[in-house]
């Protein structure tokens, strides 16, 4: 496998960001106008490494060159167009091309490789599916017109694709490992309560977490049955699966029973008559004195550049929903019966992001 030694302040190993729009810039020292290329030419560079997450291609490389010949016999592909692919990745250094005409790993293809650690390739692959991609591209249309997106776009796409539904729920179990960690290096506990119920909490890695940061509590994982088919593993790793049931169900219709319920990026998804309908079936399962753990995107207070914005963009196009302030949660979860207890920032080591945990009480 490649690996990155370059020390701090070394040059990375691979070239500077290129956007095929560089040639539209006369003055080479116009920053603005390489800027708004670079950004205009995105397209480009998420649809190359996509491909290659989608074909395998960085399984099959490594530090020795392979002839485009050999890789596209393990491969299964045609020769031809896989080069030039390959050759469109070097661009970007996803892949090198060394001076035999061979091609070989780089720090980023290793990223891209099915089960190493920090692996993104489900991501690569499940954020850049058709129905995904195709719903950004109608983005100019659906702000001239206000017509919502259709959400049910999505999860057809789903249903009728079981292995890309896989890679979009690994992709989410991606950020979700990424949450958890950030949570357990604050050394975040949830509220008191003793039967916890993530809320379409899919592989559990979340329940996992909160059922060690709380020793003496037991879960219940809620979800679609094809949501949950890697759970038990998942709880198992986390040494949990003894205080853990798996149950299936259709959070619109009724929640389980308990004393805390999650909602993790499950209320962006939806406008507000939805989401309170969601919420009210966690507060008519919950027990006397429960408690309601969001964990979302919020929307900055006063406005400032965030990712939030992005993820709103996303939500919108694609599921008909959209982020939301803290004061839009307050309001909106008090006509469900809940009132606002406080506000939780996620950090890791070096930064902040923009997920907020926000906890509410049953009143």
């Amino acid at each position: 496998m490649a690996t990155d030694t370059n020390a701090p302040g070394e040059p990375h190993p691979w070239p500077e960001p290129v956007s095929m729009f560089d040639t539209s810039i006369d003055d080479p020292g116009d920053a603005a106008g390489r800027r708004l290329a670079l950004l205009l030419g995105g397209f480009m560079s998420t649809q190359v490494v996509s491909a290659l997450a989608q074909l395998g291609v960085p399984d099959e490389l490594g530090q020795a060159g392979r002839p485009p010949a050999e890789l596209a016999a393990a491969l299964g592909l045609p020769v031809v167009p896989l080069t030039r692919l390959l050759r469109a990745a070097t661009t970007f250094g996803v892949v090198r091309v060394n001076p035999d005409g061979t091609f070989s790993a780089t720090p980023l293809s290793d990223r891209l490789r099915t089960g190493v650690p920090g692996s993104l390739r489900d991501s690569a692959i499940g954020f850049v599916l058709p129905p995904l991609w195709s719903a950004l591209g109608n983005l100019a249309d659906l702000v001239r017109t206000g017509t919502p997106a259709d959400p049910q776009l999505m999860w057809d796409y789903a249903r009728d694709h079981p292995d890309a539904a896989a890679r979009f729920a690994g992709a989410m179990a991606r950020q979700a490992a990424t949450l958890a960690g950030c949570l357990r290096a604050a050394g975040y506990a949830p509220p008191p309560g003793q039967r916890i119920v993530d809320v379409g909490g899919s592989r559990g890695i979340l329940l996992s977490y909160l059922l060690q940061a709380v020793p003496g509590a037991r879960g219940v994982l809620f979800d679609r049955a094809e949501a949950l088919a890697a759970a038990p593993a998942v709880l198992a790793a986390a040494g949990v699966e003894d205080r853990a049931e798996v149950v299936t169900g259709n959070f619109m219709t009724e929640v389980p029973d308990g004393d805390l319920h999650v909602l993790c990026h499950v209320l962006h998804d939806w406008d507000d008559e939805i989401a309170l309908a969601i919420a009210r079936n966690c507060y008519r399962a919950s027990h006397p004195g429960g408690g309601l753990l969001v964990i979302e995107y919020l929307l900055p207070t006063p406005a400032e550049p965030s990712l939030s914005y992005l993820m709103d963009i996303l939500m919108m196009t694609v599921e008909a929903g959209g982020e939301r302030t803290r004061e839009e949660f307050t309001h909106l979860l008090g006509r469900a019966g809940y009132s606002f207890g406080r506000e939780v920032p996620v950090t890791s080591p070096g930064r902040q992001l923009p997920q907020r945990i926000l906890e509410f009480r049953r009143v």
